[in-house]
């Protein structure tokens, strides 16, 4: 389904897309979605962003419902140039560093360095890592948002990379 609601304010754009996922999206019942539950989600996220002409809150709202459906075939595109800059400016915000290290899974499951491009950094490959900024790694990783995976990650695993992917980014 492809559709363009840029004729619309940003509520009724989020209403419109809501009925229109109901109505067209063909794996609704497959994916057990609940389109009231993802509109109470999100409605008065989108309310707020409106109501603050806030457009990066409203790019990050749509790009999270996105990330919540778990369908690397969905995309949310920005098509005002408005759009688009503030789209670029909160992606840059929220991945645009990098902390000099990738992050993996070893053989057991942990959290380990599998690369170091910064040695500063006082990373080591191959080292555990226990937590980020003093939090725990596993939380870390429970928290990171995959608004800005491309495609969005389908699976447990390709979620989990992703997440490390974005630990790395700082997110």
């Amino acid at each position: 389904m492809k559709a363009d609601f840029s004729g619309l304010g940003w509520l009724d754009a989020f209403d419109a897309l809501i009925l229109a996922l109901e109505v067209h999206y063909p794996y609704t019942i497959h994916r057990n979605i609940s389109w009231t539950d993802l509109s109470l989600k999100y409605r008065d996220v989108i309310a707020k962003a409106a109501s603050q002409s806030s457009r990066e809150a409203y790019i990050g709202a749509m790009r999270d419902l996105l990330s919540d459906l778990k369908d690397g075939h969905c995309s949310v595109e920005s098509t005002s140039p408005l759009m688009k800059e503030a789209e670029e400016r909160i992606k840059k915000d929220e991945i645009g560093g990098y902390y000099g290290a990738v992050f993996g899974r070893d053989e057991k499951g942990h959290v380990v360095v599998i690369y170091v491009s910064d040695p500063s950094t006082g990373l080591e490959v191959g080292h555990d890592l226990m937590s980020v900024d003093g939090v725990p790694v596993q939380e870390a990783l429970s928290r990171m948002s995959l608004r800005w995976s491309d495609p969005v990650p389908t699976t447990v695993a390709h979620r989990d990379q992703e997440r490390l992917r974005f630990l790395s980014r700082g997110s």
